[in-house]
């Protein structure tokens, strides 16, 4: 008997189980994310990041933090918005839908505080440094030089461990050495100038020229110096 033909059949039952399992979940984090939005209380809206981030919703999120999420008042339905004159051009928030040209009376925005921006912008940083496509990552990576937040830095590191390209690993440690040089520790300092000697990039030369020239410290202001040279 030849069970090659039932086992490549079950398997592809099961490839689709699994697949429609992680689509559900998807959709109910979405569903539950989109009331939790609704919601007066910023706790509330901070799961609802949990839960956008968790499905890898980064469009909406980066709606979210650039202020443009909305949703109708008259049925809840969320929206993304685009300002046209003294309207607003509305989209389905999920699929893009094209909900046409509105009076601002007939959407109310969906409003969040610092702290959920910060939850958000590092959320939106994980779904991309995360990404099984090593080009994101490494465009993710390179553009978060200059960005001192701690929180970043700390998740930058933390991936680090797991990362498998060489690229991106470089690029995080030229991230990670950039935000090194304002440590107080000298000898941080002094392996993070290290690791940035010889880079052209235009921020890492302004930062050790500034690092040279306002530093006390005779042997870092010696190898900044000597850095961009």
């Amino acid at each position: 008997m030849n069970l090659s033909k039932p086992l490549t059949a079950a398997l592809s039952i099961l490839l689709c189980l699994c697949g429609l399992s992680f689509t559900d979940a998807a959709a109910s984090n979405l569903d539950e994310a989109t009331q939790l939005l609704f919601s007066r209380s910023f706790d509330d809206k901070a799961q609802a990041v949990d839960l956008l981030a968790e499905s890898g919703e980064e469009l909406l999120l980066e709606a979210l933090v650039e202020g443009r999420l909305y949703y109708i008042k008259a049925d809840k339905r969320l929206v993304t918005v685009e300002k046209v004159e003294s309207k607003f051009q509305l989209n389905d928030a999920s699929s893009g839908e094209d909900l046409g040209i509105v009076s601002k009376r007939k959407v109310k925005k969906i409003g969040i505080n610092n702290n959920l921006r910060k939850q958000i912008r590092l959320a939106i940083s994980r779904i991309k440094l995360t990404d099984a496509d090593e080009a994101v990552r490494l465009v993710a990576v390179e553009s978060m030089l200059g960005d001192t937040e701690p929180d970043l830095l700390n998740q930058l590191r933390s991936l680090r461990e797991s990362e498998s390209s060489t690229a991106v690993v470089e690029a995080i440690d030229i991230v990670v050495a950039y935000s090194d040089l304002g440590a107080t520790d000298q000898n941080q300092q002094m392996d993070a100038i290290a690791l940035l000697d010889g880079n052209l990039n235009p921020l890492v030369l302004i930062r050790l020229k500034e690092l040279a020239e306002s530093t006390d410290d005779k042997s870092i202001e010696a190898a900044a110096s000597d850095a961009i040279r």
